[in-house]
């Protein structure tokens, strides 16, 4: 059993699917939650990483199908962010940020 968390990803910008549900998602979690990505426009042909931060400190996930898991290492508090990275040939993207809220347990 998994809960994925959907985002959309055009250009620079990552935002968060309005069709997720992002409510109740709870801190501490491990193996339970996945990022699912939507990609549009330059990111055709590109290796994407999803990038998961807490307190600043980033945490990496190669996206295989457009999914990753989220590491459990950046669920341990009240927030965290996502964001993605994607490297063609000479070329490296980044996206925004998007913060996610979490119910402390």
């Amino acid at each position: 059993m998994q809960r994925k968390l959907r985002f959309i990803v055009a250009g620079q910008e990552i935002k968060k699917d309005p069709s997720c549900d992002f409510s109740n998602i709870v801190a501490n979690s491990r193996g339970y939650l996945t990022a699912s990505f939507t990609f549009l426009g330059d990111w055709a042909g590109m290796q994407k990483v999803g990038l998961f931060y807490k307190y600043g400190r980033e945490h990496a996930e190669k996206i295989s199908g457009n999914e990753c898991a989220i590491p459990a290492e950046a669920l341990t508090h009240t927030n965290f962010q996502v964001g993605v990275c994607g490297v063609k040939d000479n070329t490296r993207v980044f996206t925004n940020k998007v913060t996610i809220e979490q119910v402390k347990n």
